[in-house]
């Protein structure tokens, strides 16, 4: 099961966490609403916290896409010409070809990652 959390694009990161306790909570509960089992695109699947450094997860219908990630881990990168280590973190997207273009879904990626690279210009205070 993945109940949807709805409305996330519209939410400030403080609304998101108390209707993510909130689904989590009516999950175990057995009382979601019909929108929170039929309503969803994508799924986010974490197995970081279980060591897990990667996988290939599987779309849940009617979702048309499953974003997967693992736990971060230090690597070894080049930056202006010199190997360093950093944390990296490896994700991956399985995504419904019949919904999604493959290159909506490679631009995805794209911006999460130059997200997750620079978090700071996350919105956490809210939208005006």
């Amino acid at each position: 099961m993945a109940p949807a959390l709805l409305d996330c694009g519209v939410l400030d990161a403080e609304r998101i966490g108390v209707n993510l306790r909130d689904l989590v909570a009516r999950t175990r509960a057995g009382r979601l609403r019909a929108p929170e089992l039929s309503d969803a695109t994508i799924t986010i699947s974490n197995l970081g916290m279980f060591g897990v450094t990667q996988f290939t997860a599987i779309i849940t219908p009617p979702q048309v896409a499953i974003l997967a990630t693992g736990r971060t881990e230090p690597r070894a990168v080049v930056e202006n010409g010199a190997v360093v280590v950093r944390q990296r973190m490896t994700a991956t997207v399985s995504a419904d070809h019949r919904a999604l273009d493959g290159a909506a879904v490679a631009r995805f990626l794209e911006t999460l990652a130059a997200t997750l690279a620079a978090p700071e210009m996350l919105d956490v205070a809210g939208r005006a």
